[in-house]
């Protein structure tokens, strides 16, 4: 090949291919920065509830449970205080401030409630549910700080594990809710509406400490105000659609009972029910017929006397009452 031809050739040669290259490398590195965009955009609200679950899980106190609360926030994240807490929490950190201190009273909150906890020893007598005339004034500022809003409380009672069985109270049960209720009314007294407000039990069946010590017995002694960030503390009832029959067809029980003609006492109709439940063993499924069945196996003596007319009254020796046929 001559040196004319060889100068041809290389003319024929494109000296702009790598642009092909430059432009599938810019693609690549384009794409990698929308990859790393996107997995950097982490869900806060997705995070938390991720976060909750394992703290469930392993039983861990952590993130899920509420922190004391420190800064005003506007609520516009999922994980920000609501302002109005931080108001609330604000003011009830001046009133209690010495209570605060010694740990009696403790305010904590997250984003979707602010959890005031009060230790029962400074608004109860021990074993009873009459509060103290130091406790009207707790409640009082409790309610002071609270009325200017409409979210709903609910006021939660607890105990710890001693049992407890008095003339008042047979159970730990009990007097967790009287406790709650007793707040509750007192509440109501002092201006906060009835509709916010609901009044909870729980015994001894949600410690926060060990009962086998009496600091962690008197940790577990407490009543909780649970302030909610709702206004409603349940859908009316006018909202939860029915799941029976009668409801879908716009005929309540009620109005077919008397559409039958029927007009018994409210009694007479449960032992008229108790008493069509009478069915052969092969038929019986639920836990009454299976306890009609246990109660008509043992040997126990009986007392019987007639109730209403085709119906016997049959009492246990333990007292409880069954109702049977005049044929059995």
């Amino acid at each position: 090949m001559s040196r004319a031809d060889a100068i041809d050739a290389d003319d024929d040669v494109n000296h702009d291919r790598w642009l092909v290259s430059y432009a599938d490398f810019m693609t690549l590195l384009m794409a990698f920065f929308v990859v790393m965009y996107s997995i950097s955009q982490v869900s806060e609200e997705k995070y938390r509830i991720l976060t909750e679950t394992f703290n469930e899980a392993f039983n861990l106190s952590g993130y899920s449970d509420a922190q004391p609360i420190r800064d005003s926030s506007s609520g516009n994240n999922a994980n920000d205080v609501p302002e109005f807490f931080t108001r609330i929490s604000d003011q009830l950190d001046k009133s209690f401030e010495s209570l605060i201190e010694d740990e009696f009273i403790t305010v904590k909150g997250d984003e979707r409630w602010l959890q005031i906890e009060l230790q029962s020893a400074i608004l109860f007598g021990s074993g009873g549910a009459v509060l103290s005339r130091p406790a009207e004034a707790i409640i009082g500022e409790l309610s002071s700080a609270m009325s200017a809003y409409n979210n709903v409380i609910r006021v939660e009672g607890f105990t710890d594990n001693v049992p407890i069985k008095n003339r008042l109270f047979s159970s730990n049960w009990e007097l967790s809710t009287a406790r709650a209720t007793a707040v509750v009314r007192l509440m109501e007294s002092q201006g906060i509406k009835p509709q916010r407000l609901a009044a909870v039990g729980y015994g001894e069946h949600q410690p926060v400490a060990s009962n086998l010590s009496e600091a962690g017995r008197a940790r577990n002694r407490r009543i909780v105000l649970m302030v909610s960030t709702r206004e409603e503390l349940r859908p009316n009832a006018s909202q939860i659609d029915s799941v029976s029959a009668g409801a879908s067809t716009g005929v309540s029980e009620e109005s077919g009972a008397s559409a039958k003609g029927l007009n018994q006492s409210a009694r007479a109709q449960a032992e008229a029910w108790l008493q069509r439940l009478r069915k052969p063993a092969g038929e019986r499924s639920n836990q009454a017929t299976d306890y009609l069945d246990n109660a008509e196996a043992s040997d126990v003596e009986v007392r019987s006397s007639n109730t209403v007319e085709g119906v016997k009254q049959v009492e246990l020796e333990n007292g409880t009452i069954l109702f049977t046929s005049d044929n059995d």
